[in-house]
């Protein structure tokens, strides 16, 4: 942070408008973003030069929903490696995510406030973390195989590393759940409404979901719902979740409660349709997980066509990957929503101005307005033209976080 420092000689996607600004500068100081304009001549004297040309200007990428702290290819692995190699992957994770250009993650099970704190305290180098600190899950669904290896009656890994499901049954019981989250560093509540593919069946009550959402709404937070099937994604609407991650299959009656409602999707087509079946043959698979895959690839076609209907019918989609164990897809998100009919620069505000509306943060980062912290990243090309451009992180020369500059390729 500190002096003023401008960007300039850029193609801009501020993720206000709908078109670029071309030869645009972007002016900050201590942080944050004091000026947007086109051409070079109102560059205050004193301010320090990054030239942009050739690149795209953007605002830092929002990853929506991964687990940054999931360091082994199945959960079974990362609970029973030494913590010290999980820390590791941990630090390394996040220092990749930061330079592949994303400034924010919204972690969607794992990583606890120890994490995030030595983010802010620096002591670790990595993107800005929101996170649920644990799922919650109920008796018989949906991570419930994991009870044995929970380490203490609120889920919190007794090492300090990871957080851990939380089983949850009754109204009281998903309260109390809810606050001790909070307590425990929670942006926001994390539940299970449903099991996990094949078997997608309703996990809460509505009265047990009633009490999440209260609890969150007390804090002025949202509930995000992990959701594989139809009925638990209606029943997670009708009681106030506001978040639906996954979203594998949906009905016209589905889409019109997601409208009705204001819910934001965020389909995760990075892993599902990228690390499970595109790309498989690049990844050192478990034993386990390999068994899995030819399942999987049969579904591949309808979690497409569900993430199309979502767009065709004007759906507000955020972005998020579900990645783990370091799988570097989270910006190819971006182009898979291309394929199923979004548009590249859609695509684009799903993973910045969306997004920062879905971790509640949309007065300070998501797009390049004045006011809001300088997290800004300068791509090589024009990924609103090419959006496979993004997804190289060798394309992301410039990486700026609350105004320090993280990463520079000259």
């Amino acid at each position: 942070m500190g002096g003023v420092t401008a960007i300039t000689n850029g193609r801009l996607l501020d993720c206000v408008g709908d078109e670029p600004i071309e030869d645009a500068s972007v002016v900050f100081e201590d942080g944050i973003i004091k000026d947007v304009f086109t051409g070079r001549e109102s560059v205050p004297s004193k301010a320090e030069i990054i030239d942009a040309s050739g690149g795209t200007i953007m605002p830092g990428l929002i990853e929506g929903h991964m687990h940054i702290a999931f360091s082994h290819l199945d959960l079974d692995g990362h609970l029973s490696q030494p913590p010290i190699v999980t820390a590791a992957w941990m630090i390394k994770n996040c220092r990749r995510l930061l330079h592949s250009g994303f400034t924010t993650v919204c972690d969607g099970g794992l990583a606890n406030r120890g994490l995030k704190n030595a983010i802010e305290q620096g002591l670790i180098e990595g993107p800005r973390l929101h996170i649920c600190n644990t799922w919650l899950t109920a008796t018989g669904g949906h991570l419930d195989r994991l009870k044995g290896l929970i380490a203490t009656e609120t889920g919190i890994l007794e090492n300090g590393l990871c957080s851990l499901p939380r089983i949850v049954d009754g109204r009281d019981d998903a309260t109390k759940a809810a606050r001790e989250q909070f307590h425990a560093g929670a942006d926001y509540i994390k539940i299970t409404a449903t099991a996990q593919a094949p078997r997608v069946s309703p996990e809460f009550t509505e009265e047990e979901i009633r009490a999440f959402v209260a609890a969150a709404r007390d804090q002025g937070r949202f509930v995000h719902a992990h959701v594989q099937g139809i009925e638990g994604a209606k029943r997670a609407i009708r009681c106030g979740v506001k978040v639906l991650v996954h979203l594998f299959q949906v009905d016209d009656e589905l889409i019109q409660l997601l409208k009705e409602h204001d819910v934001y999707c965020v389909p995760t087509l990075g892993m599902f349709v990228g690390a499970f079946f595109e790309k498989a043959n690049e990844i050192d698979w478990t034993p386990k997980r390999r068994a899995q895959l030819p399942e999987i690839a049969a579904a591949v076609p309808e979690v497409l066509e569900s993430t199309r209907k979502l767009i065709q019918a004007g759906c507000t989609i955020g972005s998020g990957s579900d990645c783990i164990a370091g799988i570097p897809l989270e910006a190819w998100e971006i182009e898979l929503k291309c394929r199923c009919g979004m548009s590249p620069y859609d695509a684009i505000k799903s993973s910045t101005v969306v997004n920062s509306e879905i971790i509640q943060m949309s007065d300070f980062v998501g797009s390049v307005e004045v006011g809001k912290s300088a997290d800004l990243i300068v791509v090589s090309g024009n990924p609103d033209e090419v959006p496979a451009v993004i997804a190289d992180a060798s394309n992301v020369k410039i990486v700026i976080k609350g105004g320090e500059v993280k990463k520079r390729i000259v």
